[in-house]
């Protein structure tokens, strides 16, 4: 279409005063606004066919044109529209606007019928605007986000945050008033800009309208599909001087040129507002260093080869120069490369390996790494091993286990290999800092052991540079090491550093992939390594913008204390509104990322569907994101803490944070989707008592917990009619969560869910706790025939009896039986057992209390000196009487015999420990099993549950 020549109405100050406009009736005596609408003609040019339809840039020229198919045609559904079209919108912005994280829609306005001035309802269609003006004030702008967001806004405005207009046509092409939009670069906003206060019924705002002149440069985009969106920068908080757009003036203008029966113009727009808001490993690009990168890339591309041949090089050189004490290295020692996957690929690919060779990785290590590990393994047959780790876990248990891991490993080179001459190599993959889980490894000390060993390592430290303070990799040694610069040091992405020390430079022949292969005794590493003609430097050389921001900042110090500080309180907080606990409560492996246990069911499976919809729900649905995973049987959510884009977050970086309100709204936005996966827990039904218990297979009749025992022997002695209900372990506080249970608290105040459980159906009521659950059955349900539980004058000595036995005898026996429990386990219960009881051994179950050994013999001599203890202790020391107070059981006498059926069941009868314990004290223990054997016994409807759940024979 052609340039079209109208008519547009700029504003006209009236008087000296300030501008302002009363949108409704004013006050009596008050006029309603001193500014007003005159017509000047202007040409408008048509974008289609231009280079601008294509490429117009909002920071550039404060528009642009995108093409978007929407599935809402009419717009005629307010709701349809909201809950549906505002998601379409949100996508489309984050893959248009640069750098957007979160969008957020405060509003839309439906343009069909001639503008009703004094209709202020949301949704009410008005006519198309026909004055040149900007929708809001940059106070205006700032003001929105408070109003909006007031509880987020400080820490949200402290980063670079855009207003951006979406407007689309609705139905049809658009005719008779097509939008117009002015190019930012044609604009003088001091002079053309006229700040005007807008008062509405219940606040007051303001907008720019813009005074008249002829040097604007106007474009549409003619016969605007609704396939077509223009986009309109309202507001930028950069503010460089003019070289970003920050505002751009818009109006409708008559097009006559359209045909009298070509329908009118119905269009939509929606006003938004986002926040970089960068909560994972990908970096935080300051604007400083984005305008740095911008130059650097003008001055590349204003003289190619002079970039190329002349400007490049030395300016890398000083980068290198520059970053090179950071890291505690020579200059000549570090090779800029792009990525820490491709950068362990080139390491690896220059060794020269044989079928002997062997390299050793970790479970942690991330899948680039794997993957480069796996295509070295399958091209050259090399062998491969992969050390375990996994958290919670002690520094000194890695260090001993990988130092007799790279032993073996060395070992099984040499294994049936008689009279082999040549050393195999042995190369080790080590993380620094691993991403799942977020856990700073003991790497220092992994590479002097591969040093002792005759090992090669190679560090995989991406997430090193800008998280860990005081690096000097001249007194570490590393064989090769790693990092990138993008994650948390603030550089541009596609920048990484490699540490080749100078006796390795001979290893490094070539890059992976190269344009040439120098020859490796006459050049440089860098020349090897960096060669490649057309790279992009801008990345590699924003380093020197972002050292400069960092020390503007306060350092690296200042900014990692800071970090660390808001991690370990921001993941506490997370954890105490979870309820849950941190990955390293220590905090020994933690500096800028912690890891949260999450209230997930160790049964739910790491699957790509279930992966996809927690990344979907958080950044999609919820507008904020962290790593979620599965590690050592539970799962995680993984949040870094950083200091924002903007320099005005420079003043936290000398202060103790509290926890952030990030990690409040992450927590609160996990803790929904938490209860989405969760599995449910029936409610109760039917009129018997339930008892909630943990199931295994050491005995036919599935139970074994010494606690639910307590509970089952009373049940059972007074004749009362109930079912079991297993549940497993993982799922405990799911119980307890779902079905409103009260729960006692741990020391640190946090609740303590454990088994047993009851409900009782009379009573309505939850109880927990043997002991107290065995006070309500006596109380609830006094028998006349079996003898009381709690003689008269007894229970404060029983309680007392209680305590005594269990910390004699009931640590000692869970040194001895907690392997055989992991092991009756069913599979999610046994991998819950085994991770939470080894956190707090501090080592595999296998090696508390092996049998055979001394540590064994010194625990069940501990075990029998309680026995002997509790048998004197007894008001009838006779073994002719089995129980405390006699002939008749009372609920100590219970609580012994539940131990002795757990030790039992997991260890059995054939056992030399059972056996022996049979015969001692003149089989006082003995005749104790005998006499309760009445009440040994499972209900009929639990066995069968537990047959039928967990599909094993009976």
């Amino acid at each position: 279409m052609p340039d079209i020549e109208t008519i547009l109405n700029y504003c006209v100050h009236l008087d000296s005063k300030p501008a302002f406009k009363y949108v409704y009736d004013p006050p009596d005596g008050t006029p309603k606004s001193n500014i007003e609408m005159r017509p000047y003609p202007a040409v408008v040019h048509d974008a289609r066919g231009t280079p601008l339809e294509e490429n117009a840039c909002l920071d550039e020229n404060g528009f642009k044109f995108v093409r978007h198919v929407a599935s809402e045609k009419t717009f005629n559904d307010e709701q349809r529209v909201v809950k549906e079209y505002y998601k379409e919108i949100e996508e489309l912005v984050k893959k248009t606007v640069p750098g957007a994280k979160r969008v957020f829609i405060w509003d839309h306005t439906i343009r069909r019928l001639e503008e009703q001035p004094n209709r202020m309802d949301k949704g009410t269609p008005r006519g198309p605007a026909k004055s040149v003006h900007i929708d809001q004030t940059y106070e205006a702008s700032v003001a929105r986000v408070r109003r909006h967001l007031p509880e987020e806004a400080d820490r949200l405005l402290a980063a670079r945050f855009r207003i951006v207009n979406v407007w689309r046509p609705i139905e049809n092409s658009v005719a008779h008033h097509p939008l117009g939009v002015v190019n930012w670069r044609s604009v003088d906003p001091e002079r053309d800009f006229m700040h005007t206060r807008r008062f509405y019924p219940t606040f007051e705002g303001s907008a720019f309208n813009v005074r008249h002149s002829d040097e604007h440069e106007w474009w549409y985009l003619g016969s605007q599909t609704p396939e077509e969106c223009t986009f309109i920068k309202i507001f930028d908080s950069v503010d460089d001087g003019g070289k970003t757009a920050r505002a751009t003036a818009h109006s409708a203008f008559e097009d006559k040129t359209s045909p009298p029966e070509a329908p009118q113009r119905q269009s939509i727009e929606f006003e938004l507002g986002f926040v970089n808001l960068n909560v994972g490993s990908e970096g935080a690009l300051p604007l400083p260093v984005q305008l740095a990168c911008d130059a650097l890339s003008r001055q590349a591309e204003e003289s190619p080869d002079k970039w190329k041949k002349i400007i490049r090089g030395p300016l890398t050189e000083a980068t290198r120069q520059r970053i090179a004490p950071l890291l505690g290295a020579n200059p000549d020692e570090l090779v800029f490369v792009t990525t820490t996957s491709h950068s362990i690929d080139m390491v690896l690919s220059n060794f020269e390996w044989s079928s002997e060779d062997t390299i050793v990785y970790l479970t942690t290590t991330w899948k680039g790494g794997r993957g480069d590990v796996g295509y070295i393994r399958d091209k050259y047959r090399v062998n491969t091993s992969v050390f375990e780790v996994k958290f919670p876990t002690t520094s000194s248990a890695i260090i001993e286990g990988y130092r007799a891991h790279l032993r073996s490993a060395r070992s099984n080179q040499f294994r049936g290999r008689v009279g082999q001459t040549r050393q195999p190599k042995l190369v080790a993959l080590i993380d620094a800092i691993c991403s799942k889980p977020g856990i700073k490894f003991p790497w220092e000390e992994m590479v002097r052991i591969c040093r002792e060993e005759g090992a090669y390592s190679v560090v995989d430290a991406a997430h090193c540079l800008g998280q860990q303070v005081d690096l000097n990799l001249s007194k570490t040694q590393p064989d090769f090491w790693i990092t990138s610069c993008h994650k948390w040091f603030y550089v541009k992405r596609g920048c990484s550093l490699l540490y080749v020390p100078r006796r390795n430079h001979h290893i490094m022949k070539c890059a992976f992939p190269h344009n040439s292969y120098p020859n490796a005794s006459t050049s440089t590493l860098q020349q090897r390594l960096e060669g490649a003609s057309t790279r992009d430097f801008t990345s590699f050389l924003s380093v020197n913008a972002a050292f400069d921001f960092r020390l503007w900042l306060g350092g690296e110090k200042a900014i990692n204390s800071y970090c660390h500080d808001l991690a370990l309180a921001g993941g506490r907080r997370m954890a105490e509104i979870f309820q849950t606990d941190l990955m390293d409560e220590s905090g020994d492996f933690t500096l800028n990322m912690i890891n949260v246990r999450l209230p997930l069911s160790p049964s739910l499976p790491e699957t790509h569907d279930i992966i996809s919809y927690v990344d979907r729900k958080l950044l999609v649905e919820d507008k904020v994101y962290g790593l979620v995973f599965k590690h050592n049987g539970a799962w995680w959510a993984r949040c870094c803490a950083q200091v924002w884009n903007e320099p005005s977050l420079a003043r936290f970086s000398l202060t103790t944070p509290s926890s952030d309100l990030r990690f409040e709204l992450y927590s609160l936005i996990l803790r929904t989707m938490t209860i989405e996966l969760q599995p449910t827990i029936p409610p109760p039904s039917g009129d018997k008592i339930i008892l909630y218990d943990l199931p295994g297979h050491a005995a036919s009749d599935v139970a074994w917990s010494p606690n639910t025992w307590k509970v089952r022997f009373v049940l059972n002695l007074k004749g009362l009619d109930y079912r079991t209900v297993w549940i497993e372990y993982p799922d405990i506080a799911a119980l307890y969560q779902q079905l409103s249970i009260p729960s006692r608290e741990n020391r640190d105040g946090k609740p303590l869910y454990g088994l047993p459980v009851i409900y009782d159906p009379s009573t309505s009521r939850y109880i927990g706790d043997s002991l107290v659950i065995a006070q309500y059955l006596e109380d609830t349900y006094p028998s006349t025939i079996s003898p009381p539980l709690f003689p008269i004058g007894s229970r404060g000595l029983q309680a007392m009896f209680i305590d005594i036995f269990i910390q004699t005898i009931s640590d000692p026996l869970h040194s001895i039986t907690s392997e055989f429990a992991m092991r009756q386990l069913p599979p999610r219960s046994s991998q819950y057992y085994r991770s939470r009881r080894e956190a707090r051994y501090g080592c595999r179950l296998e090696d508390i209390a092996p049998v055979g050994t001394e540590r064994r013999k010194a625990v069940w001599d501990g075990v029998r000196a309680g026995f002997k203890s509790f048998h004197k202790w007894s008001l009838v020391a006779s073994s002719s009487q089995p129980f405390v107070t006699g002939d008749k059981p009372c609920f100590a006498d219970f609580v012994v015999a539940s131990y002795l059926t757990w030790f039992k069941r997991l260890l059995g009868e054939n056992s030399p420990e059972w056996q022996e314990l049979m015969e001692a004290e003149n089989q006082r223990w003995f005749n104790l099993m005998k006499a309760i054997s009445p009440w040994e016994k499972v209900d009929e409807e639990g066995l069968q549950l537990f047959r039928s759940t967990f599909k094993l024979k009976a």
